[in-house]
């Protein structure tokens, strides 16, 4: 993958909270979910703001089940996901992300936005001088790993 072809995108807290409207609304119609889980570090702000539109409790890892909403922010490799995944086994929540790759769309049940893969999404709560950073770090591992 070539330097010039990366893209960072910087998602702002209007396009996030508008996402969050987009996808409480979408909840409330397709899943009956009674609680939220928001995966550590990423998830924590969505879940909060899903928590708060939707009046669902948030709940801890363990308490996670079959009713609860997962929530992550992205899905970039698809680890975070599948480690979940395999640790909750039977559970079977709801997995919900705001970004997920081309390439990974029918790894949650909901998202709202899918990105190319050189592109690196910037969350309004993040450190932007510390994302760029991560940004030049992932890409110099894929390419090294390609």
């Amino acid at each position: 993958m070539e330097k010039s072809k990366r893209k960072i995108i910087y998602y702002t807290w209007e396009e996030f909270k508008n996402d969050v409207e987009v996808l409480a609304e979408m909840i409330k119609e397709n899943y009956k979910v009674k609680t939220i889980y928001g995966i550590e570090r990423g998830g924590l702000i969505p879940a909060v703001m899903l928590s708060d539109r939707l009046s669902i409790p948030l709940v801890k890892r363990k308490q996670v089940n079959s009713n609860t909403l997962v929530i992550d922010d992205i899905i970039e490799t698809g680890y975070t996901i599948a480690k979940l995944a395999k640790e909750l086994k039977d559970k079977k929540p709801v997995i919900v992300t705001l970004w997920t790759i081309d390439s990974f769309q029918n790894i949650s049940d909901l998202f709202r936005n899918i990105k190319k893969e050189n592109e690196w999404i910037v969350f309004p709560w993040e450190d932007k001088l510390q994302a760029e950073q991560n940004f030049k770090e992932f890409y110099a591992k894929r390419t090294k790993n390609s």
